[in-house]
This record gives structure tokens, C-alpha cells and sequence, in this order.
């Protein structure tokens, strides 16, 4: 069973869609659940819980770890994609879970690192996408200068997301092959980190 964060849209709703179309169990949080309506009816209640959850409230934290354990008995898997650190303020961060699951997958979806001096920051797509210089080389060449004819195009891809997701994705996997293969220990890949 795995617990997304920010189910409601960009990279927590897409990976919400791929855990449900493969047959997986997904709890799916959200500060707007409704946002999520139009996918309870395709899967069974028995595949998909949505519950509400601001990561602000610490009561609705606990309600919604509380709610899936209630529904599937436990939780494999947790992709925090909320805010840096927003867990650990209410001991729900991966120190405080494994030993309620010692082989619990935490994964964090973060632009800049659980640790350093922009931690904190958010992440959002757009920005990390033009700090990389990625928004800079997009948009109408101007045959003149080589440069572009006025700003840049954001492109019909959230390539931040995408991006962000393919590796949590990997870390998630890798972390979860080592312990299927019995290699023990703990486990870190990207930003997936899991006790086997």
C-alpha cells in the first residue's frame, strides 16, 4: 500500500494514477479531496482511500496514517511530497514510522534536498526548470542572434515533474528490490530510503 502526499494534482496525482492502473493500493491525501472524485468511482474502495490532509495539521496527519492502516492494515510505502521537514515536526518522518514498519519505503519528492542551505525552499516545476537553464533554451529562435525572439515558452510538458517523479519512482523501486533480494540493513536511493 502506498500513501501519496498532494494526490490532488501535478506530480502526486500522476503517481496516483500509475500506483491505481497497476493494480496497486493507493492512499491518496489531499488538502482538496474533491479534487480527486473522479477517480473513486473507477477503483474499489478496497484499492483507493482519499482522505483529506493538510500537512500543516498535525490531527490530520495522524487521521490519515490512522485511516489507512484501518483500511489496509498497513502502509509500505510513503512518497512524502509535501513540504521539507513537515513530517518529522510531528513525528511522522521515516525515524518515527519504521518501527511501527521496519520495512517501510519513505520516498521524498523535494526541489532541493532534504539537507543544505535551500532545503526549505519549494519545489515547484517552473522554478526548477529555469534555474536549470531548461526555460532558457525553449522558445521562437530568432534567426538574426542565435537568442530567442522574446521570452522563453514553458513548454506543453511539466518536464520538473516528470523528472522528479522517474527518479523518486527509481529510488522507490531500488530501495524495495534490495529488500525483496534480502540484502539487509538500510537502504538509499535518490530519495527513497527504506529499512530491510
Amino acid at each position: 500500500m502506498t500513501s501519496v502526499t498532494g494526490a490532488s494534482s501535478g506530480f502526486g496525482r500522476l503517481l496516483t494514477e500509475i500506483i491505481l492502473a497497476k493494480g496497486e493500493i493507493a492512499l491518496a491525501t489531499a488538502r482538496r479531496p474533491e479534487a480527486l472524485q473522479d477517480l473513486v468511482p473507477q477503483y474499489p474502495m478496497e484499492q483507493l482511500l482519499v482522505v483529506k490532509l493538510d500537512v500543516t495539521k498535525p490531527a490530520e496527519i495522524s487521521s490519515a496514517f490512522a485511516a489507512a492502516k484501518e483500511a489496509f492494515g498497513r502502509i509500505d510505502v510513503v512518497v512524502n511530497n509535501a513540504a521539507f521537514a513537515a513530517l518529522e515536526k510531528w513525528k511522522l518522518g521515516p525515524a518515527d514510522l519504521h518501527p511501527l514498519n521496519p520495512s517501510l519505503i519513505f520516498t521524498r519528492v523535494s526541489g532541493y534536498g532534504q539537507t543544505g542551505p535551500w532545503s526549505s525552499r519549494p519545489g515547484y516545476a517552473s522554478v526548477c526548470e529555469a534555474e536549470s537553464g531548461f526555460r532558457y533554451v525553449n522558445g521562437t529562435p530568432d534567426p538574426h542572434t542565435g537568442g530567442l525572439l522574446g521570452p522563453p515558452i514553458r513548454p506543453n510538458l511539466s518536464l520538473g515533474d516528470s523528472v522528479a517523479g522517474l527518479h523518486a519512482a527509481f529510488g522507490t523501486v531500488g530501495v524495495g528490490v534490495a529488500c525483496a533480494e534480502g540484502e539487509g540493513g538500510a537502504g538509499s536511493a535518490g530519495r527513497a530510503d527504506g529499512r530491510c
